[in-house]
């Protein structure tokens, strides 16, 4: 087996470990309630919309935003830069690298017509293009996709090379792409743009043969596949335990008065440690913050109330499982080894943790819907629900998982 099959075997196994606790049950619930609900708002938001809705400028603006995230699938590992960089300008080498290209330039094309795709209705409701002009906008968004692309992986070997130029090419690419793709929903000069295309590629390939060697840059490569694996492990890790993953801590001393200093009891003590590992490691307490923030401007855009109710409540359980893997943080620390702590404390410590985690997210919900929406009785109803699934989720479902 040759190095790119049993590399590319080998991500496929780990993203399948992980993958199946990630779109469990539960997830693939959520998801579909998820889009089901999205796809509803986006209609109403769709009808809502004035005639002189700037809709080019927001389809180009994200489109333009999509076509420049480049995730570069090297599959290379930390060992590669030792063994591998003496084999560099082997066919073998070539054909890898082939290979990594052509696998990452396919999954960016796949997000970026999934991208297109939710852009769509919007385009429909303001235009009326012909099947002919659909397929010119179709080609120009793959000939941008390969341009940007061919930018990017110049970029790295510039990079590699500490050439100041690579710093301007995010910036060139974005501006250019986002030129090309606004002429093309507003104006309708297919020809004009095609032939600026041509242009841009000309001047883009010019500029850059002369300013670039045929190097692989080993090392920026590397560092990005250990970069978009932590994210991996890190987003498992919400849901699984992952072996050996590297947890950051923040002190985060502007949060601290969300702990409570009381220690008088084992009980107390394992409570205050679960509570200050959820405010200091790894993203339990940016994505308490993140989901807040995305509720908040819900419930503000849309003015929700009985709705508000269900998306806590869907929130609520989301944060609430995501939670759940701190059980096993301190539970091969040395000072519960030593100790002698009954096992029942902690889990009992564990059980009043999460009720207190839900009950202040439920609080801080409750609370923006009254600032967002003025009204009490959605504050109250919502409060109620909140605080009566929270009670229940802790003492049933944590319980029995623990």
């Amino acid at each position: 087996m040759n190095l790119w099959k049993k590399r590319l075997q080998e991500a496929i196994e780990e993203i399948t470990k992980y993958g199946k606790y990630l779109l469990n049950d539960h997830a693939g619930i959520f998801l579909f309630f998820l889009s089901i609900g999205g796809a509803v708002m986006y209609q109403k938001w769709l009808f809502s919309l004035p005639s002189t809705f700037p809709w080019a400028l927001v389809v180009c603006l994200f489109l333009a935003l999509i076509m420049n995230h480049q995730p570069f699938f090297s599959l290379l590992k930390k060992g590669d830069i030792a063994f591998l960089t003496p084999r560099e300008g082997t066919s073998e080498m070539r054909q890898y690298i082939q290979r990594a290209q052509i696998l990452s330039i396919i999954f960016q094309l796949f997000v970026l017509f999934v991208c297109f795709f939710v852009c769509v209705p919007l385009i429909l409701y303001f235009t009326d293009y012909t099947k002919g002009e659909w397929l010119q906008i179709v080609l120009i968004l793959i000939l941008l996709k390969l341009w940007t692309f061919y930018l990017y992986q110049v970029r790295a070997r510039l990079l590699f090379m500490q050439k100041p130029v690579a710093g301007f090419i995010p910036f060139f690419s974005f501006i250019g792409s986002f030129t090309l793709l606004y002429c093309t929903f507003m104006f309708g000069f297919y020809e004009i743009v095609w032939g600026l295309l041509f242009i841009v590629f000309g001047i883009t390939l010019f500029f850059l043969l002369i300013q670039c060697t045929n190097v692989f840059p080993w090392q920026y490569w590397i560092e990005k596949e250990e970069s978009r694996w932590g994210f991996f492990y890190r987003l498992a890790s919400q849901v699984t335990t992952v072996p050996n993953l590297p947890i950051k801590i923040r002190k985060r001393a502007y949060a601290r008065f969300l702990l409570s200093e009381k220690r008088n009891t084992d009980q107390e003590q394992f409570q205050y440690e679960f509570s200050r590992s959820w405010l200091r490691m790894g993203d339990y307490f940016p994505i308490f913050l993140r989901l807040l923030f995305v509720f908040f401007v819900v419930v503000y855009y849309f003015q929700l109330h009985i709705g508000a109710w269900v998306l806590g409540l869907i929130f609520l359980l989301l944060y609430g499982l995501q939670l759940l893997p701190m059980y096993q943080i301190h539970q091969h620390d040395l000072w519960e080894q030593v100790l002698p702590l009954d096992g029942t404390i902690r889990k009992q410590a564990f059980i009043h943790f999460i009720q207190g985690r839900l009950f202040l997210f439920s609080g801080c919900m409750s609370g923006g819907i009254l600032i967002f929406t003025f009204h009490w009785w959605s504050f109250v109803g919502g409060l109620v629900l909140f605080l009566l699934l929270s009670i229940l989720f802790s003492k049933f479902y944590i319980a029995n998982k623990i």
